[in-house]
């Protein structure tokens, strides 16, 4: 018993000695892009829209909205897709539909990903109907 509580306390102090050394290292280095941890916590939302203005200089592009135009900001790790394959923004033109995610980053919305074309007609946006469960029987 004496033993065990020998262990107990030679334990204890060596982890708190770890823990001092490990919090005297100083602080965590901060993520390189500034707001990358937001952006990564904020939820995607899904878009489409017919392409109002592009502007590859900016990196933005706009689409009509019933009451007001939205801005998209193509960021470094934003996905631009043309028929399955990779594209660039300068490729969008004026009056193509577009389709994605983004999240809300100001005034202006960054773009995680952006399809341009309409949907193919094979890919469904409907989920796939759940399996009927048979009741319990007791």
């Amino acid at each position: 018993m004496k033993m065990n509580r020998c262990l107990i306390a030679v334990a204890s102090v060596l982890f708190s000695a770890i823990s001092v050394a490990g919090a005297a290292e100083g602080p965590v280095p901060a993520l390189e892009v500034v707001g990358q941890a937001e952006r990564m916590q904020q939820a995607k939302v899904p878009y489409h829209g017919v392409v109002a203005a592009v502007n590859p200089d900016a990196g933005t592009f706009t689409l009509k909205g019933k009451e007001k135009e939205r801005v998209f900001r193509v960021l470094a790790g934003t996905r631009i897709l043309r028929d399955g394959n990779a594209a660039a923004l300068g490729t969008i033109r004026l009056g193509e539909e577009v389709r994605g995610q983004a999240t809300r980053g100001g005034e202006a919305w960054d773009a995680v990903s952006v399809f341009v074309g309409t949907r193919p007609e094979g890919e469904s946006k409907t989920r796939k109907p759940a399996a009927a469960k048979e009741p319990k029987v007791q």
